[in-house]
């Protein structure tokens, strides 16, 4: 098959175009690269981490008897393995490669004051504070980073910017309230539509206590809602204190639930569904609503999606 001349041109014009732009971004080291930054932190002497994103999130991390804690959210504890995990893997970026000593490259590299995937801030007991922006990640388990006072990007060893996120929810146990829903015997829903409550029979159905036998209700619907009620997650702890804001005097639900555990032990917990969330902070730019369980000492921010239905449903709404 003959390919004409212009073909044959742009061709060539095409290649001499993907060589000049793999020339200009290709990750070139560009010699000695020790930063000797990193190799004094450690657990004994890490204090805190801040780390922030442009979506508005934010976290404050540190240590308290110990334990991980998330300091902005009145010592919610979280993983402990995983900000050791970040310790561990911060020592090597020592031994980044340097790739670009040029202020032009930041915000291409996404390292740039203004644009950049992380900001952080490690404070350490001595008095030091390293703060640097991670950005791009051209290659994998590789990410460029910058410290703040320098212009020099560097490309880290063994790290990617999905490991370690702004959110709270990448730091602590997300699953917040949680029991067995077959040890349930009766709950009750009062939200701003009604009041039910519903009672198992021994057959395992459900009936709603003075309004409707088993028979004439969709036993789906209500075993849907119940298991949302058991098992509820987290996107971000709030605190202990109740504040005004959370809606704890006008929730949109409160939900009474009973029931025996496999010890035979009867249980009682009481989950409130407050005001929705009017902050900033999602990456999922999606509603959040406050909510708190007897059980636990926190109110959290949890996703609409779960606990929507709880604040929504009405009498009718279980009717076959």
């Amino acid at each position: 098959m003959n390919i004409s001349r212009t073909n044959k041109i742009l061709f060539l014009t095409l290649l001499l175009q993907c060589c000049v732009l793999i020339a200009i971004f290709w990750p070139y080291k560009l010699g000695s690269t020790s930063l000797n930054t990193f190799a004094d932190i450690s657990t004994d002497s890490f204090e805190s981490l801040y780390i922030s994103d442009l979506n508005s999130n934010s976290t404050l991390i540190g240590f308290t008897n110990n334990q991980c804690v998330l300091l902005d959210a009145e010592n919610y504890p979280c993983d402990s393995d995983k900000l050791n995990e970040f310790i561990n893997l911060i020592n090597k970026f020592d031994e980044g490669e340097l790739i670009s000593k040029s202020i032009d490259t930041h915000r291409t590299l996404k390292v740039h004051t203004d644009i950049h995937e992380r900001y952080v801030e490690i404070q350490l007991n001595t008095g030091n504070i390293i703060k640097m922006y991670l950005g791009t990640t051209p290659r994998l388990r590789s990410t460029h980073f910058r410290l703040a006072e320098s212009p020099n990007v560097y490309l880290s060893p063994n790290y990617t910017n999905s490991k370690f996120l702004a959110v709270a929810n990448d730091w602590v146990e997300t699953e917040y309230f949680d029991i067995d829903e077959d040890h349930v015997t009766s709950f009750i829903v009062n939200n701003q539509r009604g009041r039910n409550q519903f009672v198992k029979n021994e057959s395992g159905d459900w009936l709603i206590l003075d309004k409707s036998i088993s028979d004439s209700l969709n036993q789906v619907k209500i075993k849907s809602l119940l298991t949302k009620i058991t098992s509820i997650s987290l996107r971000k702890p709030v605190g202990i204190e109740r504040k005004p804001e959370f809606g704890y005097d006008n929730a949109n639900a409160i939900v009474e639930i009973f029931g025996t555990d496999s010890n035979g032990v009867n249980f009682s917990y009481i989950v409130t569904v407050g005001a929705e969330y009017s902050g900033e902070g999602s990456n999922m730019n999606d509603v959040l609503f406050y909510v708190k369980a007897t059980n636990k000492d926190y109110w959290i921010l949890s996703p609409e999606y779960e606990v929507l239905e709880i604040a929504e449903v009405d009498y009718d709404y279980f009717l076959k």
